[in-house]
Order: structure tokens, then sequence, then C-alpha cells
């Protein structure tokens, strides 16, 4: 019996060495705050807001299923029409449950049809174990750029 358990034990750690066996569809390591924005934010990118839902709060929800609230940025992203073209994540700043990520963002939309650069924060918080988008704030005074983007000239 003990031969047998070790025999089985070698041809499982056999499998998870040489690639067979593999983590369950779907199973992920945990993101960390500026991963979680790069997701949310590439999938804004693709026009995927099903997938960029699942990377935003309960809050920032406000009480929207994942297909209403994709349908409605999808209707806000067309009918302004919003392209994100290129973002730029800092390192997040994290003090317990909440994060903080930098962000340089290019978009387009219809008043600025060539692209503008905006200076954003991406607020997370810590939902079950999963950090999550909860708001996003836009920066508009120097001030502010040069705290946050301080290599921003």
């Amino acid at each position: 019996m003990k031969n047998r358990i070790l025999c089985c034990a070698a041809v499982l750690l056999g499998l998870v060495l040489g690639g067979l066996f593999t983590m369950p569809q779907g199973w992920t390591a945990e993101l960390g705050p500026k991963e979680t924005v790069d997701k949310h934010l590439s999938a804004l990118k693709d026009n995927l807001f099903e997938d960029a839902f699942d990377y935003i709060s309960k809050g920032f929800a406000d009480g929207q299923t994942k297909q209403e609230w994709a349908d409605s940025t999808r209707e806000l992203y067309t009918s302004a029409n919003v392209k994100v073209m290129k973002f730029t994540l800092y390192p997040a700043k994290i003090e317990d449950d909440t994060a903080i990520v930098p962000n340089i963002l290019n978009a387009s939309d219809m008043f600025n049809k060539e692209g503008s650069i905006e200076y954003e924060l991406y607020h997370l918080v810590n939902e079950d174990g999963v950090w999550k988008v909860d708001r996003q704030e836009l920066l508009f005074e120097d001030s502010q750029v040069k705290e946050w983007f301080p290599d921003v000239k």
C-alpha cells in the first residue's frame, strides 16, 4: 500500500512539473491594484465592457448588474465616440484595504478627435480579498499633477 501511494504521488508530481496537469479553468492569481487597473482599462480599450465590469467595486457598479453596467457604458462610449488609445500606469500607493493607482490616459472623444492627455487617479478597495476599482478621479490642478506625476513637465 505504501509503495502504491508513493507511486501515485510521484506520477502526480511528474504531471504537475511536466505541465500536463493544470489549474482549473478560470483560476487566476490575485491581482494587485496596478494589475487590476490594467485589466480594467485594457478591457475598456478593447470595448469589452462585460470584462471591464469584473474589475469594479460594488459601489462603482451602483446597484447595476453586469449587463446593465456594460450596456450603459457601451452606450456612453458609442454616443460620445470614446476611444482609449493608450494608458500609462504608475506604481500603486497602498494603505490597508485601499489603494491609488496614478495613470496618464490618452483618449479621444467627439470633442477631442485628435485625442487628449488626462491625468487620473484610480481609487481601489479590497473587496473580499480582491482589488476592485472604486472610482476614477481626474486631476486638473498643476500642483496635483506634479504631486502624482513628478516626472511630467
